[in-house]
């Protein structure tokens, strides 16, 4: 248990300096808003999407993983079909923005489907059907634990916007509402 621990910290101190290399860089500076901008749509913590973003592809837009998922969000073709409702070019596909929208938007439904975020994550992670098959696989606890270390980091690390208020709401799992967000202003005007 020691050691877990030990390693725990280990990875949490790697990530913030990858973090804090990442925050400088001026393209991250548009993802940041993009990602906020489409999980705000979708009802979704945007440092939850961020995060999932660092997990799949460590903010590499070009990223193509060995079965095919590509982009930031790491979509499959068929994934991004269902869900743009449409059969997308290799460009559109890995267009970083389109790439955050349809990822964020199949994210929303994996939320909305199975209700919980460690079953959502794993259907996101293996696909919906093994969802509750793979959710205490060991790959599928690391990647939900990665996840939920990198929001960690992520929520202490960034001081552009503050979540005001969380509450559930009749029409929706989770309501944000987001106070001071220089970079969304930027972004939509």
């Amino acid at each position: 248990e020691a050691a877990r621990a030990l390693g725990r910290a280990i990875q949490e101190e790697r990530f913030k300096q990858d973090f804090n290399r990442w925050k400088r860089q001026r393209h991250f500076q548009e993802i940041e808003a993009h990602v906020r901008w489409t999980a705000i749509k979708e009802n979704i913590d945007p440092t939850f999407v961020l995060a999932l973003i660092i997990r799949e592809s460590s903010l590499i837009s070009a990223a193509v993983s060995p079965k095919g998922a590509r982009g930031l969000m790491q979509l499959l073709p068929e994934t991004a079909y269902d869900i743009a409702g449409k059969k997308l070019t290799e460009q559109e596909l890995m267009d970083w923005q389109t790439n955050i929208t349809l990822g964020t938007k199949y994210l929303g439904k994996q939320l909305r489907e199975f209700g919980k975020v460690e079953l959502a994550l794993s259907a996101y992670f293996n696909g919906p059907n093994r969802a509750h098959r793979r959710l205490s696989a060991k790959d599928t606890t690391k990647y939900i634990n990665d996840i939920e270390l990198y929001r960690k980091v992520i929520n202490r690390r960034t001081k552009d916007y503050q979540i005001a208020s969380i509450s559930p709401a009749a029409s929706s799992p989770i309501r944000i509402l987001v106070v001071d967000d220089k970079a969304m202003n930027r972004a939509l005007y």
